[in-house]
């Protein structure tokens, strides 16, 4: 049962002897939980009480004395025998309280100097292995008026033992400050004597009935709630938190009980059943388990001990098949009151049982509680006794709800993980959870995703405000207009600079012609789609060009693709022309309608022709105007084709209007002028050439291409072909990014206004030194290349990843659950993309495109 050892065998510190007991299974699960952060206050329980009157200082410390004297587990230590940790219990054990007087002036509770003390002496953590484990501090505030701070550590308290303490206080400080003797009844047992019960009960059949019982709800892959941060978890769990108080009004509170009562269930349950649906909506999890302490007093003779007796549930609730918010209370009715049959099994030995390991906070991310306020007030005579409350900045679950029934309502907490939540997203998450309360008093037939989670303004801000882009688009500024405007203005102004050669707009524009007329004269016409297969150079963009002037719509090939992926495109697309170079050619004819050479179109050739530098020609180089086709926006202007990682690649239809939008946008975003240098360094078809190529050809600008492929894979040589060039703008992947913004620059010469990137995820920020603003891109294929935008700001400056940004011009982005309803900031969904951007649809795939495809439910 117990053993007679000397304190110093355990490092008690007094040189007495104690009692050596094991560790209940309560305090067990504490002990190793404690272990995992042995210096954090998590642990510590602190009761704030502001005094008013004539204290009897030595009055109240008698007071704490006798009840630590009157309870065993007051006078505990713990320590470990034998590689087991034990309760350790001393003969006596007693603590002295000291005035804290901060000098001279009074204070008040609101002081700061007031609130840093109570947050020192709250978090201060306690040598577990040196009774007594309550700490009582006194804060003098000035004449008669004094703070006083009581903290015991979890291992030898709980909530019940609050109220517990506030009798005894009350009794004892009458009877010392009064000189009168105390008159408390000898308690029946004490702590130790539970533990022994409870070591003897867990061997019993009515626990082996219960251990049948969890380990059917426990059964299977236990589910992780995988709440998304507010900021990057760290690698191990701080501990570290935060508490957001507040009450429920006694109106919500009275519908709460009426529903309650409709289906046979207590207050609890209905404000449980809601915080699930709240982690639900949040998580998208059906399948959660919640911890659910209960108090663990069924013996009345253990109602009256000081100790830490409360076990924690695991409550497993399924929220599958959409049920009503009316369904969903009644599953957890249920299965509340199966769990409080079975409620005196130890969680610790289930744990132990099911080899679930204690993890970072046992079976649990989260918890709930609802318990009954203090049923008695402290009352010292002559004193004014006012209740306060604590937050020791710590948190023992990702997320916890604590509730306390009160004669007006309803008040409480989420205790959050600092690692989890901010207090932004602490207050989102109080919001929504009231949200949900509300609704589903008004309508509790409605299915728990139906339920409104967004307060009006939210829904406003992610629906209206976060969507203003508008920007107006001419009609008619669609690329092959806009760029035979630029070739007709200045003809001489260098279009494209390629291995050392000049091309000018007036030369590119001639290219540009002679291929849309072979291309007319083998049939192709509106809505055609001609592919092209073409390195980086002159010719490619030429070809590019003259497809768009013969009214067609370009397919982009990379003859690095495996002919199988090559042969499927075109077939898939409908292709009956490939204009490719002679080296493609004979591979490739026969299985294609016609192949025409850029070589034989005249594509291949012109250099020195056309002018000098801006020469100022009107008119000049525009070489039959009347030989141009009129473009609409709702004509195709090219197609490209998705990665396949899905499945079979699709053929992605985008629209001249919708990359008239695009360019419109990147032209006043990043300023585009006619005196810029830009780059084309993505390979043909990868979107992002797209986008390369059309904002600067229709600004009159100059887009620089690297003439060898190691300028354009290797950071050194590219940063080094950037300066050299002196590039205003350039494109790069996010590969290629994430090396050059940590790389050194030269000190001068870099002329280099913005690097943009996009394709994949960034993973960090650029170094604080990187001069250049990077800006961070996101866009499907669906869309006109680029959906979203933002600039990333340099290491340190903010937490977590960079942002993929906010929408381009003419763009809605909404994040939607599985119902397509918004979900609060900071919570995961889908990214739906709607707007001018959009593509077009699926080529020759009507039923995919109206499935993914869909309407707007935001737009009217």
């Amino acid at each position: 049962m117990s053993k007679s050892i000397t304190a110093a065998e355990v490092s008690t510190g007094a040189e007495v002897e104690a009692y050596v007991f094991p560790l209940s299974y309560a305090q067990r699960r504490l002990w190793f939980l404690h272990q995992l952060a042995p210096h954090s206050p998590q642990y510590n329980l602190t009761g704030a009480l502001l005094l008013s009157g004539p204290l009897k200082v030595e009055a109240l410390a008698d007071s704490f004395n006798e009840i630590i004297r009157r309870h065993e587990t007051l006078r505990t230590g713990f320590a470990v025998v034998d590689d087991e940790p034990v309760q350790v219990i001393a003969p006596e054990a007693s603590i002295e309280i000291e005035v804290v007087r901060p000098g001279a002036g009074a204070l008040g509770v609101g002081d700061e100097a007031v609130g840093r003390w109570i947050a020192e002496e709250s978090r201060r953590p306690f040598a577990l292995a040196r009774p007594p484990l309550l700490r009582v501090s006194l804060l003098s505030l000035g004449a008669d008026e004094h703070l006083l701070l009581v903290t015991m550590h979890h291992l030898v308290s709980d909530a019940w033992s609050i109220g517990v303490l506030v009798r005894e206080l009350t009794a004892l400080y009458a009877a010392f400050a009064s000189s009168a003797p105390p008159h408390l009844p000898e308690l029946p047992i004490q702590y130790a004597d539970f533990t022994m019960w409870q070591r003897e009960w867990v061997e019993s059949d009515a626990a082996v009935a219960s251990l049948a019982y969890w380990r059917r709800q426990l059964s299977g892959r236990l589910p992780a709630l995988n709440l998304r941060a507010d900021r990057p978890r760290p690698d191990g769990r701080t501990f570290d938190g935060a508490r957001l108080d507040f009450e429920l009004t006694g109106e919500l509170v009275a519908g709460l009980n009426a529903l309650g009562r409709r289906e046979g269930a207590t207050l609890s349950m209905t404000l449980l059943s809601a915080f699930l649906v709240l982690l639900h909506r949040y998580t998208g999890e059906e399948d959660l388990l919640v911890g659910l302490p209960v108090a663990n007093r069924q013996r009345a003779d253990i109602e009256s001990l000081i100790g830490f007796f409360v076990n924690l549930l695991p409550l497993r609730a399924d929220l599958s098949g959409a049920p009503s918010f009316a369904e969903l209370l009644r599953r957890v009715r249920r299965l509340s009151l199966e769990a409080y049959e079975h409620q005196s099994l130890p969680v610790e030995k289930l744990i132990e049982d099911l080899h679930a390991g204690r993890g970072r906070a046992g079976l649990f991310q989260a918890a709930f509680d609802l318990h009954d306020a203090l049923t008695e007030d402290l009352h010292l005579p002559g004193v004014g006794v006012r209740r306060l409350e604590v937050d020791n900045g710590t948190a023992k679950f990702d997320l916890a709800l604590s509730l306390e029934r009160r004669a007006d309502g309803v008040g409480g907490y989420f205790e959050y993980g600092a690692d989890v939540f901010d207090r932004e997203g602490a207050e989102r998450l109080h919001s929504h959870w009231r949200t949900l309360l509300e609704a589903a008093v008004r309508d509790p037939e409605l299915g728990i995703s139906q339920l409104p989670l967004l307060t009006t303004a939210e829904q406003h801000q992610l629906l209206v405000e976060w969507n203003r882009t508008a920007l107006p688009v001419p009609a008619d500024a669609l690329v092959p207009q806009l760029f035979r405007e630029c070739a007709r203005r200045h003809p001489g102004r260098v279009a494209l600079v390629y291995g050392g050669r000049a091309v000018s707009y007036g030369e590119l524009r001639v290219m540009a012609l002679g291929i849309a007329r072979r291309l007319r004269r083998c049939g192709v016409g509106r809505e055609a789609r001609v592919a092209v297969m073409l390195q980086r150079g002159p010719g490619l963009v030429a070809a590019l060009l003259g497809v768009l002037e013969a009214g067609a719509a370009y397919l982009p090939l990379d003859e690095q693709y495996p002919a199988e992926r090559i042969e499927y495109m075109l077939g898939d697309a409908g292709v009956g022309v490939l204009v490719c170079g002679a080296e493609q050619a004979e591979r490739w004819r026969g299985k294609v309608g016609e192949v025409l050479l850029v070589e034989e179109a005249g594509a291949g050739g012109a250099e020195g022709e056309g002018g000098g530098e801006d020469s100022g020609e009107e008119g000049g180089g525009g070489g039959g105007e009347g030989e141009s086709e009129v473009i609409e926006g709702e004509q195709l202007a090219y197609v490209i084709y998705t990665s396949g990682s899905t499945g079979r690649p699709k053929g992605v239809a985008v629209q001249h209007a919708s990359l008239a939008n695009l360019v419109r946008w990147h032209q006043q975003t990043y300023e585009v002028r006619p005196t810029d240098r830009a780059t084309l360094l993505a390979g043909l078809a990868f979107d992002a050439a797209v986008w390369e190529l059309w904002p600067y050809l229709t600004a009159g600008a100059s887009l620089y291409i690297p003439a060898e492929e190691e300028t354009r894979i290797s950071p050194p040589h590219l940063r080094r072909w950037l300066v050299e060039n002196e590039i205003n703008l350039s494109f790069v992947t996010t590969p290629l990014a994430e090396q050059l913004i940590t790389s050194e620059w030269p000190a001068a010469g870099n002329t280099l206004r913005a690097l943009l990137t996009g394709g994949d995820r960034l993973t960090r920020h650029p170094a604080r030194d990187f001069a250049v603003p990077l800006v961070n891109h996101y866009g499907p294929t669906e869309c006109t290349v680029v959906a979203t935008a933002g600039p990333v700001p340099a290491a340190g400056v903010e937490e977590g990843l960079p942002s993929i940004g906010r929408p381009i011009a003419n763009t809605r982005l909404y994040i939607l659950d599985r119902g397509m309803r918004p979900v609060p900031a900071g919570v995961t969904g889908e990214l739906y993309v709607g707007g001018a951007g959009l593509a077009r649809g699926y080529l020759g795939r009507p039923a995919l495109t109206a499935e993914l495809f869909v309407p707007d439910p935001f737009s009217g």
